[in-house]
Formats: C-alpha cells, sequence, structure tokens
C-alpha cells in the first residue's frame, strides 16, 4: 500500500504554524491558570477578568507582598511574551487564510472561520487521494453515520437498548424461566 506523502511544502508549513500557535496558546493559558493557583494558595482569588484587565488584577491582588510582586511580574513577563507571539501567528495565519481561494470558500460556511479553514485544507493537501467525501470522514477518524450514536445500534437502526427493550414484546419465547 503506498503511503501519500505531502508534494507541496506549503500545507506542511501551514500545519507547523497551526501547531505553534496552538502551543503559544495553551502555554498562555497555562501561566494564567498558574498564577490563578498560587495566589490562590495565599487567599487572594482573582475572580472574572478579561485579557486586558487580568495583569490590573493579579497587580492590585498582590500589591505590598515583596515575594508574590516578584514572582508576579516575572510569570505576567512571560505571559505578555507568549501573547504577542502567539498574536503573531494567528496575524500571519490569517493572512495566509486570506491568500488561498480554497480557505476562502471554507470559511462561506457558518461557523467555519480561518483556523478551522487552514487545519482543514492543511490537512486534506491533496484531495485527489480520496476516493470520495465519505473516506474524508474516515480519513480524520470519524465514523459513519450507522455508527455515530453514542449506543451501537441494532441492523434496523434502533439504539440496541431500545431493541433490548421491546424484547419482551416480540414474538419469541423465553428458552427459560
Amino acid at each position: 500500500m503506498a503511503v501519500a506523502v505531502s508534494t507541496q511544502i506549503g500545507g506542511q508549513e501551514v500545519r507547523a504554524l497551526l501547531t505553534a500557535r496552538k502551543l503559544l496558546q495553551t502555554k498562555n493559558h497555562d501561566v494564567e491558570m498558574s498564577l490563578r493557583g498560587v495566589l490562590r494558595g495565599f487567599g487572594l482569588k482573582v475572580g472574572p477578568t478579561t485579557p486586558r484587565t487580568f495583569p490590573g488584577r493579579i497587580r492590585e491582588l498582590v500589591a505590598g507582598h515583596t515575594t508574590l510582586s516578584t514572582l508576579v511580574e516575572a510569570l505576567l513577563a512571560a505571559r505578555n511574551t507568549l501573547f504577542e507571539q502567539w498574536q503573531k501567528l494567528e496575524k500571519r495565519l490569517r493572512s495566509l487564510a486570506r491568500e488561498d481561494g480554497r480557505v476562502r470558500r471554507l470559511m462561506t460556511a457558518p461557523g467555519v472561520g480561518a483556523i478551522v479553514a487552514l487545519t482543514y485544507a492543511a490537512a486534506i493537501d491533496d484531495p485527489g487521494r480520496f476516493r470520495s467525501s465519505k473516506t474524508v470522514g474516515a480519513h480524520f477518524g470519524l465514523t459513519p453515520k450507522k455508527y455515530s450514536r453514542a449506543r451501537p445500534t441494532s441492523p434496523a437502526g434502533f439504539p440496541r437498548s431500545e431493541t433490548a427493550a421491546c424484547a419482551p414484546h416480540s414474538t419469541r419465547q423465553p428458552t427459560s424461566f
């Protein structure tokens, strides 16, 4: 069986950008949650904030605590750097989305933004690899409609639990009591 190898360096580059973007986004969130956790240990609750009000709220809570202020400033500096770099990658990805006709077409679907469309287009890479659209779903680990329910279905299409519930009303006779 032949292995499909991406011939487009562009697709690999987009996947790398998307991976790096997600990493920065996750680490930015991790730093925020770590700050909340450290302060919670000292009985200081941050509460709801926005990305813009977060640093001010943190500084407000640690005012007067020299050691906490030092720790907080270091983590806020790391958070700020992560956020800036994340936004740079985000800007680059949005620019790539505007340049690619396939991605722009995907973005016309409701709920599909630049990141989702780029991710899908980069994953498909060469649509000629797939015989039909049904095989694209299998490529992403999606299952056919027949198996899409949380519960397995009977051949008639009813959930097995409903089929079992109907068994007493069937014409079959019980084999034992």
